[in-house]
This record gives structure tokens, C-alpha cells and sequence, in this order.
């Protein structure tokens, strides 16, 4: 084995700021806007949403989370994906903040419109859209305010003004931090490349095709709602993620998050996608290191999260894949993954 395998750390990373989501805005500004009924999410419960969309891989929260920033969720009902735009989802208030990411926001700023270090849009004649804003505070602090199913007696032009001013003076007053954060003392160093997990000809053999390997473009396209904010945290991370594909056709999807034990230690006890969980046997892995299978009816398509010297792995065979059994190929990939690392 070329890596210890570290005991597993259960506990999230601290946010770079001492300041609690409960200090950023009053309960009374969110019901101003949001209406009765939005309460205060738990950690834990954050990227329940997430984890239960099938066409989503790690969770938005679990990224900003890991790179030190803050994440914040009141929600009136069950957490559902924001990324989604369902206009079925309950009304909530997201905040996530991200430490030094100055260049990611300049990258995003024309896709969202920015300008003077602020960007905006509500649809207040139609409280079921999404309200999204983002601002830079300082010369590296991004804070986005997400909004859906605004009621309340102040949901109107101005009536987002009040939370985000709130926000913005808390994060003002809470200084300028860098956004890198040292990871774990042991924890198993990851690359930034699909190849640095597994070799081409490795994942050839696994799904039965020629592949090539790439890291998608960062930055916001389109007009379905997104957060741009994550890949803020990703480049924090250096893990955005990547995929192997034949042609335009992905054949497998690969996402990590580096010291990211503490995340699958919370998320796994959530409603998965692809459910049920099945322990995988692989070989090589070490004492504190685990892998877990779940696939969709019929095997259309497999997850296997990994979890190798405290880093959280996942590797998708996705619906797209031409590999004739999904559920053999995920355990390829994963063997392969684990050999390349470990």
C-alpha cells in the first residue's frame, strides 16, 4: 500500500468565520420575505436535496463546507435540490459564502450580470422563481442569497434588500480571509485530473469503450438555476470534476472532495439516489478506508462512493453508458481507482 489509511475525521471543517448563519439575518427579516414557516436547516440535513437528484454528484453544500466557507439553509418543508428550479420545492433562503474566490467571481460576473461587484434578479410578480443574489465583498469574498417561494408581507422590489445588506454588513465586519484551507494532517493527496485516479486503458477495459478524459469548463451557461458560488469552492479545492467519454457520450463521471469522510459520514445516513447502499469489496483497501454501491432499478445506471485516506471519491456509470453491465463497470472503475491511489 503507498498510503496509511488515516481514522476517518466525522467532524465538518470549521468555517473560516467565527460568525454562525443564525448571526447573518434576523428570524424577522426572513419571514419579512420569505413568509411563515422557513426554519433553520441542520447541518447534517444540508445537501439531503442534493443527494437524492440523481443527475446531481456531490453536494453544492459539502464543497463550500470543505473549502472553509459558510453554507446556510432555511427551508419550510423537506430540503429539496436548488439547482433544480422545480417549481414544487419548498420555500427557502440559501446564503453560501466562499473565501477567496475574487477570480472565480470575475469569471462568473457576465453570466450573472454583475456589475460594480453585485448581481441581481427577482421575479417578485411570481413568488414561485428563484431570486438570486450575488455580490463580492472586498476584493475575494463571494456571498450569494438564493430565494424560492418568497410570501411574506415584504416580498416585493426592495424587500430582498433588507436580508442582504443584513448579510453583507455581518461578512464586512467578519475581515478577509484567504480560502485555503491545510487538509488533515494524513489525509491522502489527491490530483485535479481524471488521470491522476485512474489510467485510460483502466477505464477502457471497465465500460467496454475507447475513452478520452476532461474537465469541464467552469463558469455559469444557461438559464436553468445554478450556483455558481460551488466552483468558487472547487477551485479552492482544486476537484472539479471530470469525466471519461466516448465521443459526446460520458461514459463514466468522476467526483471528489479531498478529506471529504466527514461529508459521506453525514450524507450516507440521507435518502440516496440510486438507493439502496451496498458494501463493495475491493481489494486493497485499508482499515479506516470503505466503498459503497448503489444502483438505480435495473442497473441503468451505478454510483460507488469511495472513501480512501479520508478523501470521499465518486465515480458514476451514468444512464448514458454504453458498458453492457453498469453495476460490473462501477466496480471496475472503482478497483481501478483504489489500485491507481492506493
Amino acid at each position: 500500500m503507498k498510503h496509511a489509511s488515516p481514522a476517518l475525521d466525522t467532524a465538518a471543517p470549521a468555517p473560516q468565520i467565527s460568525t454562525p448563519c443564525t448571526s447573518l439575518v434576523t428570524p424577522a427579516e426572513i419571514t419579512d420575505w420569505q413568509g411563515a414557516g422557513v426554519a433553520p436547516v441542520a447541518a447534517a440535513d444540508l445537501s439531503a436535496g442534493d443527494l437524492a437528484d440523481p443527475s446531481i454528484q456531490l453536494p453544492v453544500a459539502d464543497y463550500i463546507r470543505e473549502a472553509g466557507g459558510l453554507f446556510c439553509l432555511w427551508s419550510a418543508g423537506p430540503v429539496d435540490s436548488f439547482l433544480t428550479g422545480d417549481a414544487t420545492v419548498p420555500s427557502f433562503l440559501e446564503i453560501s459564502v466562499q473565501f477567496g474566490a475574487g477570480a472565480e467571481y470575475a469569471i462568473n460576473a457576465p453570466g450573472l450580470g454583475a456589475s460594480g461587484g453585485r448581481a441581481g434578479e427577482c421575479d417578485v410578480d411570481d413568488p414561485g422563481s428563484i431570486c438570486q443574489i450575488d455580490d463580492l465583498v472586498g476584493t475575494g469574498t463571494w456571498v450569494e442569497i438564493l430565494s424560492r417561494h418568497a410570501v411574506g408581507t415584504g416580498a416585493g422590489a426592495d424587500g430582498i434588500g433588507t436580508i442582504e445588506n443584513s448579510v453583507l454588513a455581518a461578512i464586512t465586519a467578519a475581515g478577509s480571509h484567504t480560502g485555503v484551507i491545510a487538509p488533515e494532517t494524513g489525509t491522502l493527496p489527491l490530483g485535479t485530473q481524471c488521470s491522476d485516479f485512474a489510467t485510460t486503458a483502466a477505464i477502457q477495459s471497465a465500460v467496454g469503450s475507447a475513452v478520452t478524459a476532461s474537465t469541464p469548463d467552469q463558469g455559469q451557461t444557461g438559464s436553468d438555476p445554478q450556483t455558481p458560488v460551488w466552483f468558487a469552492a472547487q477551485d479552492v479545492l482544486k476537484d472539479h470534476p471530470c469525466v471519461f467519454a466516448t465521443g459526446s457520450t460520458t461514459q463514466v463521471q468522476l467526483a471528489w472532495i479531498p478529506g471529504g469522510a466527514w461529508a459521506w459520514a453525514e450524507d450516507k445516513t440521507q435518502p440516496l439516489a440510486d438507493a439502496p447502499l451496498q458494501p463493495l469489496s475491493l481489494t486493497g483497501l485499508g482499515a479506516n478506508d470503505s466503498a459503497s454501491i448503489r444502483c438505480a432499478s435495473g442497473s441503468a445506471s451505478c454510483v460507488v462512493d469511495l472513501i480512501l485516506g479520508g478523501d470521499w471519491i465518486e465515480a458514476t456509470v451514468p444512464a448514458s453508458s454504453t458498458a453492457a453491465d453498469k453495476r460490473a463497470a462501477a466496480t471496475a472503475v472503482a478497483q481501478a481507482i483504489v489500485t491507481h491511489l492506493l
